[in-house]
């Protein structure tokens, strides 16, 4: 696993990080309030849509050959299931870039790109809501995972014959919520994307181990709007 890929992107999740730890230290207890003044605010829509657009980082594996960055954009259906746990379900269509290994070239130039390689999302989700069924001071931070497929885009004449394919995927998530109204709410996340890249025989002589687990970060902002159920 390359933890190098964390780079380009950990001011992103490091701002992240420090949001969602300001916000757990501050969060005082609702007893005594005032419900008129009160921060807290209770969130009163259980079904939103959400519409985002983001940017995946990463180096694409130990030579860049697997997909890595590039913009994604994104829709996803949310329901609260109750007041801490949400369930989330949809997709991403991610614009993203990768490099090609040609290992019948001198070594020093067998690795040239990127070209683009699109990849599809499908996946479900588990999200924990760090101030229950309530908003404070607008902020509703949480904290999950999601978990489905990938359907990477193949080049038909690789000259080593890499394929990404179908791969599983795995993805601790971050972030938070800025409620503008009861309907209407910002939503900024971080993610990291787990999965396994293969690679053909072509690339040992590189080096290079038959598969790895590679991991990239991914930020997303994305816009939430409530909806009704239609029975």
């Amino acid at each position: 696993m390359h933890w190098t890929a964390f780079l380009p992107a950990r001011h992103c999740f490091i701002l992240a990080g420090l949001c969602l730890t300001g916000l757990a230290s501050r969060l005082p207890a609702q007893v005594g309030h005032d419900p008129a003044t009160s921060p807290y605010r209770d969130i009163r829509r259980s079904a939103f849509l959400v519409v985002s657009g983001g940017k995946f980082f990463g180096s694409g594996g130990a030579i860049g050959v697997a997909p890595h960055q590039g913009n994604v954009v994104g829709l996803r259906f949310s329901f609260l299931a109750n007041r801490t746990i949400q369930l989330n379900a949809g997709g991403f269509y991610g614009m993203l870039e990768r490099d090609v290994y040609d290992p019948t070239q001198p070594a020093g130039s067998r690795i040239s790109g990127p070209i683009d390689n699109t990849v599809v999302w499908v996946e479900g989700g588990l999200q924990f809501n760090l101030t229950g069924g309530k908003s404070w001071n607008r902020f509703a931070p949480f904290a999950g995972a999601s978990a489905g497929l990938a359907f990477s885009e193949s080049l038909s004449d690789d000259p080593a014959f890499f394929k990404m394919g179908t791969k599983f995927v795995f993805a601790p998530v971050i972030g938070t919520r800025f409620f503008l109204s009861d309907r209407l709410a910002l939503q900024l996340e971080s993610r990291f994307n787990f999965w396994q890249i293969k690679y053909p025989g072509a690339f040992a002589q590189e080096g290079i181990q038959s598969s790895e687990w590679s991991v990239s970060p991914w930020v997303n902002l994305g816009l939430a709007w409530a909806i009704s159920w239609p029975f």
